[in-house]
């Protein structure tokens, strides 16, 4: 669709352009409306480039996705723009985590949340939740993971906080899509190790730097406990086709 209009942009640009060449060089004085010619055909050669260069300068290659997902708040960090919310599916609560990059090269991805000691779990051992993804250039998509919420919080709101740690292996290379999230906190990572995808078991020993806190509002009348074998998902909506 955008091919097909900056193509029409074109022939736009080379009609105007010779209806003003015309207009101004060639056409005789005695020519019907000469100088409304000579200025409309000029006016529209300039619109015509300005939108032209808009198209292929200045416009988003990829819309903001994560925007209509998000109601147009998210964060974000190093070209990563993501956001957690929590959802409910038969007796069972999940975090998801709906995530948007920016860029057209491939990234791996931290996201680091922390509630509340006791409050809400992915596995009965672990007090964080440590997400550890890849996400393709481009790529929108979201991370399910099911988790235990205590009783006592359920239908109330839990102040969680988020980090996140954000690295492309190849440069970011071109510039997708220009809104960006607001910052969150990050932590340290070896990004020489080898990269593990997951959600893995940690109990608070990772130090967060100037993490925010979110709010999370937590379903009702869902479980306390994570069933052996529930893992999370990924799933990846759309991405960027060179």
């Amino acid at each position: 669709m955008r091919e097909k209009r900056n193509a029409v942009l074109v022939l736009l640009l080379f009609v105007f352009f010779g209806w003003s060449f015309w207009a101004w060089l060639m056409a005789g004085p005695d020519t019907a409306s000469l100088l409304a010619q000579r200025l409309g055909s000029t006016a529209l050669f300039v619109i015509a480039g300005l939108a032209l260069f808009w198209a292929l300068c200045l416009e988003d290659k990829l819309p903001d996705t994560l925007g209509k997902y998000a109601g147009g708040l998210y964060y974000e960090q190093n070209g990563l723009c993501f956001i957690p919310v929590m959802r409910k599916d038969g007796e069972q609560a999940y975090i998801h985590i709906y995530f948007e990059n920016r860029f057209e090269n491939d990234c791996n991805a931290i996201i680091h949340l922390r509630p509340p000691p006791e409050s809400i779990q992915h596995r009965p051992d672990a007090a964080d939740i440590h997400f550890c993804f890849s996400v393709p250039g481009g790529g929108v998509g979201v991370i399910q993971q099911p988790v235990a919420v205590h009783p006592r919080l359920q239908g109330s709101v839990v102040d969680v906080h988020l980090a996140a740690a954000v690295n492309y292996p190849h440069s970011q290379g071109d510039k997708l899509r220009s809104n960006k999230g607001l910052p969150c906190g990050t932590f340290h990572v070896d990004w020489g190790e080898t990269f593990r995808t997951g959600s893995h078991e940690l109990s608070g020993e990772i130090e967060l730097m100037s993490p925010v806190t979110i709010h999370l509002p937590v379903p009702r009348s869902v479980t306390n406990r994570i069933r052996r074998g529930q893992q999370w998902r990924q799933e990846i909506f759309s991405r960027y086709e060179k």
